[in-house]
């Protein structure tokens, strides 16, 4: 069975932090937050990058599984009285800002996707 961590993965693991450090210095209101990273010790097989805990993603809101989040309307409640098309501009804005302050800064996400998409608190405006 392949360690989930092996000697060529560190070089990745290595670039990946350092590339969320240089961004969570800078800070942005539409980036989850970073906190720490380690090996576990024991085995040494398992890299954990501690962030911002987020309850909910784009695709669990848009199936509508989770919809506890401060300021954000339901995705059904939003269909059925006509804010849609406002939600789904909001969130596209915001998930647009966050992309330029990563492009901003010489980055790529490399993997923006509904379920990478997380959302932690809805600011409108």
């Amino acid at each position: 069975m392949r360690p989930f961590v092996t000697r060529n993965d560190f070089a990745d693991i290595s670039n990946e932090i350092c590339m969320i450090e240089k961004l969570c210095k800078q800070g942005h209101e539409n980036l989850i937050r970073y906190f720490n990273h380690s090996l576990f010790k024991l085995n040494h097989s398992i890299y954990f990058i501690d962030m911002e805990l987020c309850k909910l993603n784009l695709d669990k809101y848009l199936n509508n599984t989770i919809t506890d989040i401060s300021g954000l309307p339901s995705w059904e409640f939003g269909i059925s009285n006509g804010y849609a098309c406002f939600l789904i501009f909001a969130i596209v804005q915001q998930i647009i800002h966050a992309v330029v302050f990563i492009h901003d800064h010489r980055e790529v996400h490399r993997d923006l996707s509904p379920q990478n998409s997380n959302l932690v608190q809805f600011f409108c405006g």
